[in-house]
């Protein structure tokens, strides 16, 4: 059976995407965005939404929202269910949503597309930085405050980096980082500094959370810091390295990314 991408139509649609938010986030009825609120967005023309379907379920899927200006959109969530996520099932679920929503965007003249998500997410930030080739924009601290004690957010500052996809890039372009390990490795906003660096965030901060609470808000606070005196001093993302079979992600920071 194949994975379908489509536009999401149809109250069966809309119905099955409020409780799919639920599955993912682990959010209750008031967090979750209503049925009759996608349907409008759709309906008017206000927005994007599609789904990731596995013959009749709907496994994963895509919001974005128009903006004042014309050129970008705002995906205001994507999401898959837990057992879908990572390429398990031989499906990169995230990335088809992505690249279906960059056809469609273009089709309808969008340039740019925005969006924010956890720096400390190492899946998202291997979708957004790999394979897409977003750049940031800005860094937000504790951007949803109570929010974080709804769902898998509980526990830790809501920090998000806000990215912007340039959709007329080449996906195919080679970053063209060399080995990691020749990398300075920083710790602290005191060690940002030369051409390029790296900075090593969790290989998986929810299962760090369950185990050891101090060390995953350490693991925000480092995270916040250098990335905020990284984008002060000029520097943005080049990359992220994804190293699964030595459960090690490293964010690679350079000089020469900046595109704004």
């Amino acid at each position: 059976m194949k994975l379908n991408i489509r536009l999401v139509s149809g109250d069966d649609d809309f119905s099955a995407l409020e409780k799919l938010q639920q599955d993912i986030w682990g959010i209750d009825d008031i967090t979750t965005v209503p049925s009759h609120i996608l349907q409008a967005t759709c309906k008017y023309n206000i927005g994007f939404l599609a789904g990731a379907f596995y013959g009749d379920s709907m496994v994963g899927f895509l919001f974005a929202l128009n903006t004042r200006d014309k050129l970008v959109q705002y995906t205001h969530m994507i999401g898959v269910k837990p057992e879908w996520q990572g390429g398990r099932n031989g499906f990169n679920i995230g990335t088809a949503l992505n690249k279906f929503h960059r056809i469609k965007a273009l089709q309808q003249g969008v340039k740019f597309i925005e969006w924010t998500f956890d720096p400390l997410l190492s899946n998202n930030a291997n979708l957004n930085f790999h394979k897409l080739g977003v750049r940031v924009v800005h860094y937000e601290s504790d951007a949803y405050g109570k929010s974080s004690e709804v769902g898998i957010y509980r526990g830790i500052p809501t920090d998000r980096v806000l990215v912007r996809w340039f959709l007329e890039d080449d996906l195919s372009a080679d970053k063209n980082v060399c080995d990691i390990e020749d990398i300075a490795l920083v710790s602290c906003a005191s060690e940002v500094d030369g051409q390029i660096f790296r900075l090593e965030v969790p290989f998986d901060i929810q299962a760090l959370k369950e185990k050891n609470m101090e060390m995953a808000y350490a693991s925000r606070l480092q995270c916040r810091e250098v990335f905020i005196e990284a984008l002060k001093k000029g520097y943005n993302v080049k990359d992220f390295v994804y190293l699964p079979n030595k459960c090690k992600n490293y964010y690679i920071f350079s000089r020469n990314t900046e595109k704004f």
